[in-house]
């Protein structure tokens, strides 16, 4: 991070962010002693540096712990009424764009004339942190606040179960042990799929052989560079997608819809790895029991595991920030799905990877331990070839996806700050 601010800084105090900030507020911030040279500063709230490091704020680097007091010592945030002097800065945000500083009089007349909505965050010296409009006194009438008050913190009593469920799922997985498994299971499918190509030449030059035929050895030699083309496509278009991911910030008003897509993956996952494993059991030829119970497999460990990934938005780079419009919820919806979908071709690129290499073992043994195994390895090598190719162009396929998505998605947020940009000029 370079040493003069360029543009907008969230502020971390004991484990609080707070922000963005311009520059002039980083100062004010400074000068009132909210702001401490050992207090925590980011411009994508990713990369965290000691405030003292920038000299636009801190000329001497030297940190001085009794410069203020301690922010958690700050009184909480004080009402309208205690703030509403002419000299009392205001700033205000909407669908990300902030704006300010203004007075409470303006403030308050943006309010008034449908400018300025209960949800929208709002700010002054002497917050820890942003607050929704509506929580304040004095801004909108006692029907528009007790109204919003009442649908915000309105408790869902009819489906207080499931979201004990889902809080405790969420509590057992942490955002850095998805990362992990996710990095775990990439390495596993990449080096599965080099267990398949070893299996698959030893399957195909062995049936060579058998019956004499070279094209049955160019095949063999065909099949290794397939496999080692879709590893090499798998592998890079993971990696550049979760690139893509924390680079694409967005922001959902509340919890509501990745708690109801995580009940709906883990619904659609068990009843339908049940179903397929049901239909599997009942049928007779041994390729189409394989494909069934594959498919079972894939199905349930997938949605299983992108029913906890939903319960963290983090992971994805999704923020839960209060207020957030209708058009920045739908954004951020659509980015959600994207990204997600992402995240799975990662999860699909071991799982498949496994399977496949699974189903090329299975040939090969079928080969020369089973007696007259001949018909059985050609349809085990028929599901590796299958589950091996999804592994590999399942992940570009979810690339593209969310490349060519996030344009659409990027002409949206520009349109739904339109018309802030033009009320703040």
């Amino acid at each position: 991070m370079s040493e003069a601010v360029a543009g907008k800084h969230f502020v971390r105090i004991n484990g609080k962010v707070l922000g963005p900030f311009e520059l002039d507020q980083l100062r004010s911030l400074r000068d009132r002693g909210r702001l401490l040279p050992d207090h925590e500063i980011s411009p994508d709230r990713r990369q965290w540096e000691p405030a003292s490091r920038l000299t636009a704020l801190f000329e001497q680097a030297k940190a001085t712990a009794g410069a203020g007091a301690d922010s958690a010592g700050l009184p909480p945030f004080p009402d309208v009424a205690e703030s509403d002097s002419p000299s009392t800065e205001w700033f205000y945000s909407q669908s990300g764009n902030q704006s300010g500083p203004i007075s409470f009089k303006k403030l308050k007349k943006l309010a008034r004339d449908g400018q300025l909505e209960p949800h929208d965050l709002v700010w002054h010296d002497g917050q820890t942190e942003w607050s929704p409009a509506g929580d304040h006194s004095g801004l909108f009438g006692a029907g528009q606040r007790s109204g919003y008050q009442q649908s915000a913190t309105e408790p869902m009593q009819q489906t207080v179960l499931w979201d004990l469920f889902l809080d405790f799922v969420r509590n057992q997985v942490t955002e850095d042990q998805l990362d992990r498994s996710v990095r775990a299971l990439t390495q596993l499918g990449g080096f599965a799929m080099t267990v398949s190509m070893l299996f698959s030449l030893i399957f195909l030059v062995t049936q060579s052989i058998k019956v004499d035929s070279l094209q049955l050895l160019l095949a063999g030699m065909g099949v290794v560079a397939a496999i080692s083309v879709l590893k090499y496509v798998g592998v890079h278009a993971s990696l550049a997608g979760d690139a893509l991911i924390k680079s694409t910030p967005n922001q959902l008003s509340s919890r509501a819809y990745v708690n109801v897509i995580s009940v709906l993956l883990l619904f659609a996952g068990l009843s339908g790895a049940a179903e397929l494993l049901y239909v599997g059991l009942r049928l007779n030829d041994i390729l189409d029991k394989m494909l069934f119970f594959n498919a079972a497999a894939q199905i349930l460990l997938v949605s299983l595991f992108a029913a906890y990934a939903s319960l963290h938005p983090k992971w994805v780079n999704i923020d839960i920030t209060p207020g957030a419009r209708a058009g920045q919820e739908g954004v951020a919806i659509l980015s959600f799905t994207l990204k997600l979908l992402m995240r799975l071709s990662s999860i699909t690129l071991g799982v498949s990877g496994i399977l496949g290499a699974v189903g090329f073992v299975m040939a090969t043994v079928e080969l020369y331990f089973v007696k007259d195994g001949l018909t059985n390895g050609w349809a085990w090598l028929f599901v590796g070839g299958m589950q091996t190719a999804i592994a590999g162009l399942f992940p570009f396929a979810a690339y593209l996806f969310l490349a060519v998505g996030s344009i659409s998605l990027d002409v949206c947020q520009s349109i739904i700050l339109l018309p802030n940009a033009r009320r703040s000029e």
